[in-house]
């Protein structure tokens, strides 16, 4: 049975309307940054660090993380993942999104990635699951994958790689 006990908090998604990939995270930077609670909106450039210095260290880490990954999964024209961060990262044409403390999954997008354990078992009925090892899972139906927490402590750059492997894999 889901547990839909998520506390409510003020949020904003961010990305672009139109997604290949979506990450969900449990939590919300403390910040107001959407008037009308869960809207959508594109990052503009230089606001990644912004929120940063506004949340400090843990939105760094989740931004960071998400750029290494998709640097990893398609280096573009990027010369490294700093530069994706910066230049493309949940922006308008990015086709990425974040999710933030929803209490459900939305309709899909080409690749849903849920960060952490305790939050996938809020979102998704365990039986939905297929665990791979301890630490991720993949949707026996939706093309979803369940991650350690988006931190360098639990997502090292090794996890973030096998992480790429098994997205190339079932993509």
């Amino acid at each position: 049975m889901l547990d839909h006990s998520i506390a409510p908090q003020p949020t904003c998604d961010f990305g672009d309307k139109t997604a290949d990939i979506r990450l969900y995270i449990a939590n919300a930077p403390k910040i107001d940054l959407c008037k009308d609670g869960h809207s959508l909106r594109a990052i503009s450039p230089n606001e990644i660090t912004n929120i940063v210095s506004l949340t400090g260290n843990h939105w760094r880490k989740i931004f960071n993380i998400y750029a290494k990954l998709l640097y990893q999964l398609d280096s573009q024209h990027f010369d490294s993942w700093q530069d994706l961060r910066e230049r493309q990262l949940l922006q308008q044409g990015s086709r990425q999104q974040l999710f933030c403390a929803h209490k459900k999954l939305q309709p899909y997008a080409k690749l849903e990635i849920v960060c952490g354990k305790q939050y996938a078992r809020q979102l998704i009925d365990d039986a939905q699951l297929n665990w791979l090892d301890n630490d991720f899972a993949q949707h026996k139906q939706r093309p979803l994958i369940v991650t350690p927490y988006f931190d360098y402590r639990q997502l090292s750059n090794t996890k973030i790689e096998y992480l790429s492997q098994l997205i190339s894999i079932s993509g």
